[in-house]
C-alpha cells in the first residue's frame, strides 16, 4: 500500500504557491522562506511537504529545496495569481489520491464516505477527517468543488465503450485521463500502480491520434515496468531478462508455493503480442523486406486498451486466483 505523507489540513494553496514561487529564484531554507512569506516555522514546514507531495520542489541536500524543472519552465518569479492556482491545479490533477477522491464524489458518496473509501487503498499519516478537510479545501480554491462541495466542469462518463470518441475531444486534459483508466482498472488497480507507470499510459492516451508510434512506447514502456515490478513482489528475479517477451517468459516459467505460474499461459501469449506490437514502433526497418511499420491512431489506443487489461487480469490472477479479461 502506498504511504503519503500529508501536509497540515489547513495549509493553503497560496502558500504552497508562495513557497514553490521562492524557490524559483534559487535554492532555499525554510528560515529564507519564512522571511519571504511572513509565516511560522511549522506552517512554513507544512507547505513545503504539500509541494514536495506534488512534485513542485525537490529536497536538496537534506535542509535546502529547489523547483522541480517542469515547475521552472512553467512559472517566472513573479507569477500571477492566477498562474500559481492553474499550477497548482494541475499538479493536483496528476496526484492519484485526488483524482480517486473526486470519482467517488461523482458516484453520490458523501465527502467522509469518499475520504473514508481512499484510506482503504492509501497510507495516510493523518486521520480521515483531517485528510477529508484538506482534500476539499484544495478541490475547492483549485476549482474542482463549487463553495457547495458541488462537482464542477468535469466529465466523468469517460469508459472503454466510447473511447475513441471520447478521447478525440479537444477538451480532454489530465483528469478526464485518470477517470477513464480508473474506469477501466478500478479504483484498487489504479491506486496500486506506481505514478511514473501512469505517467507513461496517460501520455499515451493524451499522444495516441497525433503521435500513435509515440503512444505504443510509452505503452510499452509502462507494461514492462509493470511486468517488472510484479516479477520484484513475486520474487522472481528477471534483472537478466530484456524486454517484455523475456519477462513474460520468465514469469511463466516460474511456480509460486501451489505451484502455479505466476502468470497464465494466457497472459504470456497476450504479452508476446503486446511486445511485438511495441517492437514494431520502437524498432527500425524490418531485417527481410527492409520495410518500415506504418502505425495508425486505432492501433496505439487498441495497444493500450489491451495492455490495461492484461495488467488488470494479471493482477487479479495473482492477487485473487481469478480468471477474469
Amino acid at each position: 500500500m502506498k504511504i503519503f505523507n500529508l501536509p497540515s489540513h489547513n495549509v493553503s494553496i497560496s502558500l504552497v504557491m508562495d513557497v514553490v514561487t521562492r524557490c524559483i529564484h534559487r535554492e532555499t531554507n525554510v528560515n529564507e522562506i519564512m522571511i519571504y512569506t511572513g509565516k511560522s516555522n511549522s506552517y512554513v514546514k507544512s507547505a513545503i511537504n504539500a509541494a514536495i507531495l506534488l512534485g513542485m520542489i525537490e529536497t536538496v541536500a537534506e535542509t535546502n529545496y529547489k523547483v522541480s524543472n517542469d515547475c521552472a519552465n512553467v512559472l517566472n518569479t513573479t507569477p500571477s495569481e492566477d498562474l500559481k492556482t492553474s499550477l497548482f491545479r494541475s499538479r493536483l490533477e496528476k496526484w492519484e489520491p485526488f483524482i480517486i477522491y473526486l470519482k467517488y464524489l461523482s458516484n453520490g458518496d458523501p465527502s467522509d464516505v469518499a475520504t473514508r473509501k481512499l484510506c482503504s487503498l492509501f497510507s495516510f499519516n493523518k486521520t480521515s477527517k483531517q485528510i477529508e478537510q484538506l482534500l476539499k479545501s484544495w478541490a475547492k480554491a483549485a476549482g474542482f468543488l463549487d463553495s457547495s462541495g458541488n462537482i464542477m466542469n468535469i466529465d466523468f462518463t469517460y469508459d472503454e465503450t466510447d473511447v475513441i470518441y471520447k478521447l478525440n475531444e479537444e477538451t480532454i486534459n489530465e483528469t478526464n485521463v485518470s477517470l477513464f483508466m480508473i474506469n477501466v482498472l478500478g479504483e484498487n488497480i489504479f491506486s496500486w500502480l506506481y505514478h511514473d507507470e501512469i505517467a507513461e499510459f496517460k501520455k499515451a492516451i493524451l499522444i495516441f491520434r497525433a503521435h500513435p508510434r509515440d503512444a505504443i512506447q510509452c505503452t510499452g514502456r509502462a507494461f514492462e515496468d509493470v511486468l517488472r515490478r510484479i516479477s520484484i513482489e513475486s520474487g522472481v528475479d528477471t534483472s537478466k531478462h530484456n524486454g517484455i517477451t523475456q519477462v513474460a517468459n520468465h514469469l511463466y516459467s516460474q511456480l509460486d508455493s501451489t505451484d502455479k505460474p505466476w502468470i497464465h499461459s494466457k497472459h504470456k501469449n497476450i504479452a508476446l503480442a503486446i511486445g511485438d506490437i511495441r517492437n514494431m514502433a520502437g524498432h527500425g526497418k524490418e531485417a527481410k523486406s527492409m520495410e518500415r511499420w506504418e502505425l495508425s491512431a486505432t492501433a496505439a489506443i487498441g495497444h493500450l486498451l489491451l495492455t490495461l487489461s492484461t495488467i488488470k487480469s494479471i493482477y487479479e490472477y495473482i492477487n485473487k486466483n481469478r480468471y477474469d479479461f
